[in-house]
């Protein structure tokens, strides 16, 4: 809240600056008696016993609180082990198709005996 005026010297410009700071400290002061008045309605037990209930709750919230390191190394290991279930998917798929292609060639050589067999009954 500046006052323009205009000064002669440096004395009166300092007695401004001062005169400035005065009204601004005076309207602090009015800001805050009501607040000073009203001190005598604030329930500070209540304030005390939320406040230790808020200190209680942030507590239990950083006990509770998941270690994200061992999630990490968790996440990890679940990784690894998808990954080797997937080879071994891969290996036992491989091995059901060479076995179906050996069932299958098993097949035609037990029709071709059967044919042959036929053939030498006739």
């Amino acid at each position: 809240m500046g006052v323009e005026i205009e000064a002669q010297n440096k004395s009166e410009v300092m007695q401004l600056k001062a005169r400035e700071l005065q009204q601004e400290s005076v309207e602090k002061l009015n800001d805050i008696i009501p607040v000073v008045n009203d001190i005598e309605n604030v329930d500070f037990q209540k304030i005390a016993n939320d406040t230790s209930n808020i200190q209680d709750i942030v507590s239990q919230n950083l006990e509770d609180q998941v270690d994200l390191d061992k999630m990490y190394d968790a996440v990890i290991t679940i990784s690894k082990g998808i990954t080797e279930i997937k080879k071994s998917n891969t290996r036992l798929s491989n091995a059901v198709k060479e076995t179906q292609a050996k069932l299958d060639e098993t097949q035609s050589l037990l029709e071709n005996i059967q044919e042959n067999m036929g053939e030498s009954n006739e």
